[in-house]
């Protein structure tokens, strides 16, 4: 774990600084530091600071909490991005852009209706509520393309096959799935069999799958015909998400310290070892991001977890994403934390990287 230590360059004379630790110094690069700029590794090179950090140069490393305009104690449940401007959405109705991560500005509220999800897929946001549906081409100006009576809840979007699909459920614990081709108009979707509140949704490998209570499952190839693949007994554990990558697709489940399988097809699943309470996944390119509420891990091949952080300034954690430029993640009471920890293209395999923080920073790397 990285400890950062804000002082003038100090002399490690006693041995009072852990391999790990970070320098902030207005002097030279200390002999045995170095510089946090985000540079790559060998491993070999510097063995005992590769055991301390690992993949991920920023490790413990916390982010950045950023001011933001959403109700104290709202929690952000979403964000996207289009390339040139990120958005975030909240549980009490709010939307928030920001073209750096730092400054963010409301740009639209809807409440009492509870954002849950955000997506910007096909040329334009789409941001999923309670009983709402909005669309926007620049994340600034919001629509509302969708609207319901109070029966109906939406909690999860994903777009794959040229299709917007939006999964929820109605008051009455059956579950809501919707199409759209252009994330403005919707058209409602039966769901086979005896159904519940779905809460997660994915596309991979040609296939959508959705996921809820009672272990139901639905998988589609188009968003509109429907197979359900599996049910279950007793309101808990219920599916929490469920993401596409490394070939398979990964499901969580909220139960005591949290259940997760994989599944090729999502009929057949396969128990993995336990690694927390996900409440969402994230990919990046090879990165596969696990978010819980006291933890946010990572794996790059898909059976090995490492932890990225533990909490965002003191609160739980709900959802992420990440870029070529930086990590941003959302949680309760408003909080944005922003880190520029991003790893680079390298191999795994022998290298590592540093954190890249700012200038007159130093890790130590050796004693």
């Amino acid at each position: 774990m990285i400890r950062r230590i804000n002082s003038k360059l100090i002399e490690d004379r006693a041995g009072g600084l852990s391999i790990g630790d970070i320098l902030r110094s207005y002097a030279s690069v200390p002999d045995g530091y170095l510089e946090c700029d985000g540079s790559v590794y060998l491993q070999s090179a510097y063995p005992l600071l590769y055991e301390s950090i690992g993949l991920i140069g920023s490790a413990s490393y916390p982010l950045e909490i950023q001011t933001t305009p959403f109700n104290s104690d709202e929690a952000i449940k979403g964000i996207a991005s289009n390339g040139s401007v990120y958005v975030a959405v909240g549980n009490k109705g709010n939307i928030a852009t920001s073209t750096d991560g730092e400054t963010w500005t409301l740009r639209t509220s809807i409440p009492p209706y509870a954002l849950r999800d955000v997506i910007y897929a096909n040329g334009v946001f789409v941001a999923v509520a309670s009983q709402r549906i909005l669309y926007s081409a620049d994340g600034i100006t919001w629509v509302v393309g969708h609207s319901t009576d109070s029966a109906n809840y939406y909690y999860k979007i994903a777009f794959g096959n040229g299709v917007f699909v939006a999964v929820g459920r109605s008051l009455s614990d059956t579950g809501r799935i919707l199409t759209s081709t252009d994330g403005i108009s919707w058209t409602g979707r039966s769901v086979p069999s005896n159904h519940y509140d779905l809460a997660g949704i994915s596309f991979g490998n040609g296939l959508f799958l959705t996921c809820g209570l009672y272990d139901y499952r639905y998988s589609s190839t188009d968003g509109i015909t429907w197979t359900s693949l599996g049910s279950g007994s007793g309101y808990y554990p219920h599916y929490n998400d469920v993401i596409y990558a490394f070939d398979k697709f990964f499901l969580s489940k909220d139960y005591s310290s949290g259940l997760l399988y994989t599944s090729t097809d999502g009929v057949s699943l396969t128990s993995e070892p336990s690694i927390g309470v996900v409440r969402s996944f994230f990919l990046k390119g090879d990165m596969l991001f696990a978010v819980g509420k006291t933890f946010l891990k990572y794996t790059t091949d898909g059976e090995t977890w490492n932890t990225y952080i533990t909490d965002i300034d003191g609160q739980n954690m709900w959802d992420m994403f990440a870029d070529d430029d930086m990590y941003l993640v959302g949680g309760y009471n408003n909080r944005i934390g922003k880190s520029l920890n991003i790893i680079g293209d390298y191999d795994r395999v022998t290298s590592f990287q540093v954190p890249d923080i700012d200038t007159n920073h130093f890790i130590k790397a050796e004693n």
